[in-house]
């Protein structure tokens, strides 16, 4: 029999015990609950526990095995609700459809030679999502979508359609007519006249929800992924799971390690390293993603006002910036098809504010008062965005942390901290504009952390989370519960970040998973 999340915690009335740091989880921790409502920590109960079960294989065998047990499957339906004419929400669980035929996704050979870095998808819509591979063959191509039930289940083909491949064998193609809040599955075949003779390996995603919904969100981040580090187990595992999406907040590669990438050739060969394996083809084919970029995509802390000065510099940042939009899932701007900022609802929920920190900034003007760590555009973008918001959660996705900090781990100049007057006039208006639920997600620090933007002060209310790293730094050290005041986790290990966000509730749960899929961390706030 199907039931809920909600249902499944009434009946068995216990939650799952989260390791490595005290949770607020179901009926056994109504103790811990009532402690944090008094401490201001929660204001609401969560409904925390996590029910996890296998997806995605290897990407270096066949990795598209689409079956999974009615009990696994039905645990991962969570409820789909809808906020009312008051903008409030209530929970409303869905019923699974019913179950068809594979339409080929399975039967068609697999050919991870003809399609080597797996597949993507991304910037998903409500009724729409970018899916993007890379094909190494001479056959035609085509690309089949498949809407699929909370099984994973086949229900019906929504594209299918020939694809035209960019220079170098790219394939983008926005799938239009979707519907909210589905499920779908996809592949690319090449065909051999009118059959079907190989296929890429079987990606997934979910659409956004409808503006009305107040469906609870699962979610991934993380950042700083070195190459000597793979094969990054972390994102194996963040595969495995049913996450909504995924977000990518930058060094999703590393261009200058080992030989650095110059050229347009020597770029695509460095994310050809990376998107072989080692854990990203896993997790670009298991949900959709959001990503930006930060230095390392093109050089350690590359400077936008001098690489412009000579013609090898405007090369390489050429060459880089074409690599970082062949190699994603990404839908371009069509009046600036190289900007990289951009914003995605999901429902009542959420609202992800992807920003660019790194192509915009003018490091000459960290001191004056028109210091510009993001254009006047974007900062203009993303204060109306905040203002305009209804969703309960705002996440602003910055590569840099935004936090201000005694001491630094790294020179402030990288930061925002290195540009007061702008990030002085952000934060200021989050705060004068009482806007709730806004919370900064950023990476590049090689730590995961929970904090406060400013230890004291007018600031202090705002938080930010270090996503990752998934791939840099592992010292051992994990300190859920700091003595810094400023600090409310921090985690020296590798680890991609998980959140669970409740719209009902007001919460938000955050969870550092580790190497060995270990919960490392989890603490839970309000939005």
């Amino acid at each position: 029999m199907a039931i809920s999340r909600r249902e499944f915690l009434v009946i068995t009335g216990a939650a799952a015990a989260g390791a490595g740091c005290a949770a607020i989880e179901g009926p056994e921790g109504d103790a811990a609950v009532d402690g944090a409502r008094e401490a201001g920590v929660l204001d609401a109960a969560a409904d925390d526990a996590t029910i996890d079960a296998s997806g995605l294989g290897d990407a270096t065998e066949e990795p598209d095995a689409q079956t999974e047990t009615d009990a696994a499957s039905d645990a991962r339906v969570r409820a789909d609700a809808g906020a009312d004419a008051n903008g409030r929400c209530t929970a409303d669980d869905p019923t699974p459809s019913p179950d068809t035929t594979d339409f080929e996704l399975n039967s068609v050979p697999y050919n991870g030679a003809g399609f080597p870095l797996g597949v993507m998808a991304g910037d998903a819509l409500p009724t729409r999502a970018m899916v993007w591979t890379r094909y190494d063959g001479a056959r035609a191509v085509r690309l089949r979508v498949v809407e699929v039930n909370a099984r994973g289940l086949a229900l019906k083909i929504v594209h299918d359609a020939d694809v035209a491949l960019a220079a170098g064998g790219f394939a983008h193609v926005d799938v239009t007519g979707l519907e909210a809040s589905k499920r779908y599955r996809y592949a690319f075949f090449e065909k051999n006249g009118a059959n079907l003779v190989g296929r890429s390996r079987i990606g997934k995603f979910r659409t956004a929800p409808t503006a009305s919904s107040c469906s609870v969100i699962e979610f991934g981040g993380t950042s700083c992924n070195i190459l000597g580090h793979a094969p990054w187990p972390n994102l194996q595992h963040a595969a495995a799971e049913e996450l909504d999406f995924f977000i990518h907040c930058g060094d999703h590669i590393y261009a200058d390690g080992g030989v650095d990438a110059e050229t347009l050739a020597e770029y695509r060969a460095k994310y050809e390293q990376y998107w072989r394996g080692g854990g990203l083809n896993d997790l670009h084919a298991s949900t959709g993603l959001f990503c930006t970029w930060d230095d390392h995509e093109v050089k350690n802390n590359w400077n936008a006002e001098t690489i412009d000065n000579t013609a090898a510099g405007r090369a390489q940042l050429a060459a880089a910036t074409r690599t970082f939009f062949e190699h994603r899932a990404f839908r371009r701007n069509s009046a600036s098809p190289d900007r990289i900022y951009r914003s995605f609802k999901w429902g009542h929920t959420a609202e992800i504010f992807m920003l660019d920190c790194r192509g915009e900034r003018r490091p000459s003007t960290r001191a004056t008062a028109n210091a510009q760590f993001i254009s006047p555009a974007q900062l203009s973008w993303l204060k109306a965005g905040l203002r305009n918001s209804t969703a309960v959660f705002k996440f602003v996705v910055t590569s840099k942390p935004i936090t201000g900090r005694v001491a630094m781990d790294l020179t402030r100049d990288d930061y925002w901290e290195g540009f007061p007057a702008q990030r002085a006039e952000l934060l200021d208006f989050i705060v004068d504009n009482r806007l709730d639920g806004v919370w900064f997600l950023s990476g590049d620090v090689h730590y995961g952390c929970i904090c406060k933007v400013e230890r004291t002060g007018r600031f202090s209310a705002l938080r930010e989370v270090y996503m990752g790293p998934s791939g840099s730094g592992d010292d051992g050290v994990v300190d859920c519960s700091p003595a810094n005041p400023q600090d409310l986790a921090r985690i020296d290990r590798k680890n991609y970040t998980k959140f669970r966000a409740d719209p009902i509730a007001k919460t938000l749960e955050i969870s550092f998973i580790g190497d060995a899929n270990n919960v490392l961390c989890r603490k839970v706030f309000p939005a």
